[in-house]
C-alpha cells in the first residue's frame, strides 16, 4: 500500500472515531434530559399530591367550620329566604344584626378567608408549574404571569383588610 491509502485509511478512521465519540456525547446528554425529565415529573407528582393534601385539609378546615354554623351553610340554613339580603328577616342586613341564617360574622370571616387561601394554593401551584418548567402540564407563561398576579391581589387584599382590622377598635 502506498503512502496515501494509509493516509486516506488512517484520515476515514479518525473521522469514524469523531463521529462516534460526537454520537455518545449525544447519547450522554440526552439520557441527562430523560433523567430530568423524570425528575420534573417526579416533582410535578409530589406537587399535585401536596396541592391534594392541602385541598383535604382545607375542605376539612371549612367542613368544620361549617359544621359550627346553625342551619349547615353560611347562606341561610334552614330559613326560609335565606339567599335572600338579610335572610328573608326584616331588617337582617342592618349592621349588628349578624349575618343571614344565624351565622356569626367571625364565623363568616374565617370561611371567607379559608376560601381566599384555598384559591391563592390553587394559583400558587399554576405558578409552580412553570417554575418547574413543565410546559407540558400547564406551565404555559401566560398562566404564571396570571396566577401570580392573582395571588399578589388576594395577598395584598388579605393583608389590607387585616390592617384595618387591627385599626378598629375592640368591642367591650
Amino acid at each position: 500500500m502506498a503512502f496515501a491509502e494509509h493516509l486516506g485509511l488512517l484520515l476515514a478512521f479518525v473521522e469514524v472515531t469523531a463521529t462516534a465519540v460526537r454520537l455518545r456525547r449525544e447519547e450522554a446528554a440526552l439520557a441527562a434530559r430523560a433523567k430530568a425529565a423524570q425528575a420534573a415529573a417526579a416533582q410535578a407528582a409530589a406537587i399535585a399530591q401536596a396541592a391534594e393534601d392541602a385541598a383535604s385539609v382545607a375542605a376539612a378546615q371549612a367542613a368544620s367550620v361549617i359544621a359550627a354554623v346553625p342551619g349547615g351553610d353560611v347562606h341561610g340554613g334552614d330559613v326560609p329566604g335565606g339567599d335572600v339580603p338579610g335572610g328573608g328577616v326584616p331588617g337582617g342586613d342592618v349592621p349588628g344584626g349578624g349575618v343571614p341564617g344565624g351565622v356569626s360574622v367571625e364565623q363568616a370571616r374565617k370561611l371567607a378567608l379559608l376560601r381566599l387561601e384555598l384559591v391563592k394554593f390553587v394559583s400558587d401551584i399554576g405558578k409552580a408549574f412553570h417554575d418547574c418548567e413543565l410546559s407540558a402540564y400547564g406551565g404555559h407563561e401566560g398562566v404564571f404571569i396570571c396566577c401570580g398576579l392573582f395571588s399578589a391581589v388576594l395577598s395584598t387584599h388579605k393583608n389590607m383588610v387585616k390592617a384595618l382590622r387591627s385599626l378598629q377598635p375592640k368591642p367591650k
